[in-house]
């Protein structure tokens, strides 16, 4: 089993740029898996004449070449390039009980110890105190109050100016109860322990 992604999506530049990128996955016959090919063209020009393009597979090796002259630019390679490592957060005894690597850190401990039922395991029992929580108090999601974001029913103009270049593009607010925002004064005001010192796997929250 692997991630894969299939699809063709648009990053909208306010620049006045648009890339396209195509993924397609591996096929019952043919085919590889990861595989992507993108181009970026200017959306004034109606014909989308690429000005770069980009191909291979994005968990691998992929190439990026002039759009005018189809001359290979540049080769990315994991090994060339090894990921950035994600262990610039902080330790995990020094976390919030509700951030993700505390809160998930039994099930994390288990999979990197190879013990995948341990690991289900403990996935079902944050899942499960999670769910009763919510179900001994109706009104657990309407009163909750995300820490750094506000929800807002209003339209985004500059959203929907950016997605009329890519039809069938829409904010979709009401699957999403709103448009959220990462909002300033919250984060500024939010500080350790959240939530109270509440836990997120304790059914009395502590």
């Amino acid at each position: 089993m692997y991630p894969d992604i299939d699809g063709t999506y648009h990053v909208i530049s306010s620049s006045g740029y648009i890339s396209e990128i195509t993924y397609s996955g591996k096929r019952f016959f043919g085919g590889s898996k990861n595989r992507f090919e993108a181009k970026l063209y200017r959306r004034d020009d109606a014909k989308k004449t690429a000005i770069y393009t980009v191909s291979g597979c994005w968990s691998g090796e992929w190439t990026i070449y002039d759009g005018s002259t189809g001359e290979a630019m540049e080769t990315w390679s994991p090994e060339r390039h090894p990921p950035t490592s994600l262990e610039e957060s902080a330790p995990v005894e020094e976390q919030d009980p509700w951030e993700s690597r505390r809160a998930w850190n039994e099930v994390i401990s288990a999979l990197k110890a190879g013990e995948f039922s341990r690991a289900g395991a403990e996935k079902l029992t944050v899942e499960d105190i999670q769910r009763e929580i919510r179900n001994k108090n109706p009104r657990y999601i309407s009163d909750w109050d995300p820490l750094f974001f506000t929800a807002s029913h209003e339209g985004r103009p500059d959203f929907e100016a950016l997605a009329s270049a890519a039809p069938g593009c829409e904010l979709g607010m009401d699957r999403t109860k709103g448009n959220w925002r990462y909002d300033r004064e919250k984060a500024d005001r939010a500080s350790k322990p959240y939530h109270d010192g509440r836990s997120p796997v304790a059914i009395d929250g502590h």
